[in-house]
């Protein structure tokens, strides 16, 4: 059997071959220095049904996640029957997390992921862009490294044993001191010992690459992860001052960082959670500025790096290595007892705000997403792109959970050594008879209309916490008889909400506006204005 050192293993991963900034050579800091965190240390949770629940380092008990929350190393995440999430990390790597799942992320940084499955199953899709080594402890001892690029699934077996196929790439499984590769086609039962055989399931399992770049797209200075995503919500559209930018299908009146909330998570503060199903790359890289032909637009300038890597004979590119993530790119305005909050400018650098985790004015903020304020891209008609309502219906891809977040303390541990029912070894999870579950992207294309709401389940215990009541939405709702792409964003209208009582009895005069400064490099035509959102203590 052959053996394959840690250190021959390290020595595959040669670096430097070249480091190119994508728009303009800023070194590896961007354009906020110092400030934030590492894009590698924090991972991106995206929920497609059901809940998630994560007890992070900092708490002893479990919290209800939602989409676009953070989620940082050494925390758990515990994926309940029936629901299904999925993790970003490290950029452009993802993990999905089906029903019964439960994981520890150990470690995110710019060299190696590392997680713990304790039970379920996960099923990692790792393309070249932005890949590093990942590495995933098993129960029984043993640990699955994946070395290169390529799709591994996962799942925890009765007995004690975890079952891993290899779809492509290659993997190296370490047990009891022996390295014993796993090549693409094969699976292997890992317990007492290893054995490898030919994956005998469907060939098809339901897999879909992500479309190609467009010509514009490869111009644009964001990772392809971010391009492909937020063409679905949008447009990119060419600037003289900024080059290509993001342009949101959105209704008339909106403005960024309104629709979510504001939450505390170690070690960032105060973070923002946006509530739109696009709202994880324009709220923690680059910057938001007003065009004078398309009204809010998100800028990537000089917010990303291109590296190019090599691992073995792979050659990568990493587009976050050195850039920062931040909770909010904002400025935070004290006005007496109030706060509010400004997009930052490109060119100002971020400044972490001086309120603490006791200062709950962040924390009443909250304002839910309503229907026909976010769009998508449906498909054509005449040639045209057509916008629908993502409140509406949100097939495929487009099928996020976003919603409130639920506070600490509510739901306990689950049941220690949870092991996932017996499946067929030789039949993936999602491509058995409708007992089990229906494969994912055709159970998303099924879903044309919303989905009813379904109770929420804490990890077994205790019951889940009774659900927070919001504010009501504002109404914010486009023009009638809406031509098929919306049209520009313009400035949100000073709008009366309902008032927030100070601690003297005077009302809180939520959308209240403050003129933007002129941003360096000047954008041209830029009407001054500044985003909604303003707070009292009570």
């Amino acid at each position: 059997m052959k053996r394959i050192s840690a250190f021959s293993l390290s020595l595959a991963a040669c670096l430097v071959l070249s480091i190119t900034a994508l728009s303009n050579p800023l070194l590896a800091e961007g354009e906020n220095g110092g400030e934030g965190t590492s894009a590698y240390s924090v991972a991106r949770l995206k929920l497609f049904n059901g809940t998630a629940w994560v007890r992070t380092p900092d708490a002893g008990d479990w919290e209800e996640f939602t989409t676009n929350s953070p989620v940082t190393e050494k925390s758990r995440i515990s994926i309940p029957e029936g629901s299904e999430a999925e993790l970003q990390f490290h950029g452009g790597q993802f993990v999905l997390l089906t029903g019964g799942t439960e994981i520890d992320a150990r470690r995110f940084d710019e060299e190696i992921s590392s997680f713990r499955l304790r039970a379920g199953e996960i099923r990692f899709d790792l393309p070249q862009d932005d890949f590093s080594p990942t590495r995933v402890a098993i129960p029984g001892g043993g640990i699955a490294n994946f070395q290169v690029p390529g799709r591994y699934w996962l799942n925890t077996q009765e007995e004690g044993q975890t079952r891993l196929v290899v779809r492509r790439g290659e993997a190296v499984v370490t047990l009891q001191g022996d390295d014993i590769p796993v090549r693409a086609g094969e699976e292997a039962m890992i317990g007492d010992e290893v054995r490898v055989s030919a994956y005998e399931g469907p060939e098809e399992d339901g897999y879909q690459a992500p479309p190609p770049l467009s010509g514009e797209e490869e111009n644009v200075d964001a990772p392809p992860a971010a391009v492909r995503e937020l063409r679905d919500y949008g447009e990119w559209v060419y600037t003289r001052d900024y080059g290509y930018v993001w342009r949101p299908m959105v209704a008339e009146g909106w403005s960024p960082y309104y629709y979510g909330r504001w939450i505390w998570v170690s070690p960032f503060g105060w973070t923002w959670l946006s509530y739109e199903p696009w709202g994880w790359y324009p709220y923690h890289y680059g910057n938001w500025v007003i065009d004078s032909v398309f009204g809010w637009v998100w800028c990537p300038y000089r917010s990303f790096v291109s590296v190019n890597l090599s691992f073995g004979h792979v050659g990568v590119r990493h587009f976050h290595r050195g850039v920062r993530f931040l909770p909010g790119t904002v400025r935070f305005v004290r006005e007496g007892r109030n706060v509010r909050w400004v997009p930052l400018r490109p060119g100002e650098r971020f400044a972490r705000p001086a309120f603490g985790r006791s200062d709950a004015r962040l924390a009443r903020w909250e304002r839910p997403l309503g229907r026909s304020v976010v769009y998508y891209r449906g498909g054509e008609v005449r040639g045209k792109a057509e916008w629908r309502d993502w409140s509406a219906g949100r097939p495929g891809r487009h099928d996020v959970v976003v919603g409130p977040r639920r506070d600490r303390g509510t739901a306990p541990s689950p049941r220690p050594g949870a092991v996932a029912p017996p499946r067929d070894r030789n039949v993936p999870a999602r491509q058995r008879p409708e007992s089990v579950r229906p494969e994912r992207n055709q159970r998303m294309e099924q879903r044309s209309r919303p989905q009813q709401k379904k109770d929420v389940r804490a990890p077994e215990g205790r019951s889940a916490p009774q659900e927070r009541k919001m504010d009501t939405a504002p109404s914010v709702r486009p023009e009638r008889n809406r031509p098929q792409i919306p049209k520009p964003a313009a400035p949100p209208a000073r709008q009366q909400e309902k008032p927030i009582a100070g601690p003297s009895g005077s009302p809180d005069k939520g959308g209240r506006v403050e003129k933007q400064e002129r941003s360096s490099p000047p954008v041209r035509g830029i009407q001054e204005q500044e985003t909604r959102g303003q707070t009292k203590p009570r």
